[in-house]
């Protein structure tokens, strides 16, 4: 074999290599299996950074591309896993080398992920933002999954700016586009968004039902996180339709049985915690303590609520301010 076929075929191998580790991360991610999809992306990324160095004034445009989606993809899943300031880092990063890289469809991954991580962060002009912009660049280039994931995006930003029905039209049509691809990855999601903007409008039961469909199409996808997700936002939902806000006015101690709505969201939220756990989900499991201490400090449970909270908010070494953290730490000192 000459010099040069054996180097296109160690160029092929690696490009296998790198490919297998991008889609083996975005599979384990989806199953919520954070640890191992956070390996497989930081070995694409040392594709990118052996290339790079045997070659820095030309890196070859598969090590780039895989750079570049690798960050964008890891940056969400190192918040899910409790480090939303190195998921901020990590998506800068990868916005970089897009600016530097510049390929449309890589571009649009990490506008669509900046977008996602805002939505997460609870940044939702940000996150409006940078969705318009995937919209805007798959437009031009002929890309419907990521216009469709860009208008997913923007309308559940949009509801959560109080702009529902625009929100709530931005949702459909993304929704739809997205089906006629074939796909169904992102219908829990859209679906999870819909039902948040009908519980703003006061069709609490319409989006309690659409929540129980979009849990059970996140099971048949087996995508564990998701589906504790979408009953993390029931849970929600419940307890702000029965008066359970960021201040609630606190239940008096009851000689009888709590509301049968009490029990159901407490059992709902023990299992995410057990879920989020067991996935090291560290965010997931905050926002499920958050929402938990919430329905005790309810039920006049102050003692056990500040004894859970403090544990989870004392593991946190980064992202003090992200919403979640500063919403979790307020309560916190309601509490003392």
């Amino acid at each position: 074999m000459s010099g040069r076929r054996r180097g296109q075929w160690v160029r092929a191998c690696g490009t296998a290599e790198w490919f297998a580790h991008l889609l083996l991360g975005d599979c384990f991610a989806l199953q919520g299996a954070l640890l191992l999809a956070r390996e497989h992306f930081e070995q694409a990324w040392q594709y990118y950074e052996e290339v790079s160095k045997k070659q820095p004034a030309d890196t070859d445009i598969y090590a780039a591309y895989a750079a570049v989606t690798s960050r964008a993809l890891l940056a969400p899943v190192l918040f899910m896993l409790g480090y939303p300031e190195r998921a901020r880092r990590t998506n800068h990063a990868a916005l970089t080398l897009a600016e530097q890289h510049p390929h449309p469809y890589g571009t649009a991954t990490v506008w669509y992920f900046t977008a996602a991580l805002h939505l997460s962060r609870q940044e939702w002009r940000q996150a409006s933002e940078w969705a318009h912009r995937v919209i805007a660049l798959a437009t031009d280039y002929g890309f419907p999954q990521w216009i469709a994931s860009g208008l997913i995006a923007a309308g559940g930003a949009q509801v959560e700016l109080e702009n529902v029905q625009n929100g709530i039209a931005q949702i459909r049509k993304g929704l739809a586009l997205h089906e006629a691809t074939g796909a169904q990855t992102l219908r829990p999601s859209a679906m999870g968004h819909l039902a948040r903007a009908y519980a703003k409008l006061g069709r609490v039961e319409e989006g309690i039902a659409l929540l129980a469909e979009a849990s059970e199409i996140a099971r048949r996808q087996n995508r564990v996180l998701l589906e504790a997700g979408l009953q993390l936002l029931k849970s929600r939902i419940l307890l702000h339709s029965n008066g359970v806000t960021a201040h609630p006015q606190r239940r008096a101690p009851q000689r009888f049985r709590a509301q049968e709505w009490e029990d159901d969201v407490e059992a709902g939220l023990h299992s995410i915690l057990t879920v989020a756990r067991h996935h090291e989900a560290k965010m997931l499991e905050l926002q499920a303590t958050v929402t938990l201490c919430r329905l005790w400090g309810y039920q006049d449970k102050k003692t056990a609520a500040r004894k859970l909270l403090a544990n989870i908010t004392g593991w946190f070494t980064e992202g003090f301010d992200t919403h979640a953290l500063q919403e979790a730490n307020a309560l916190l000192r309601e509490f003392l």
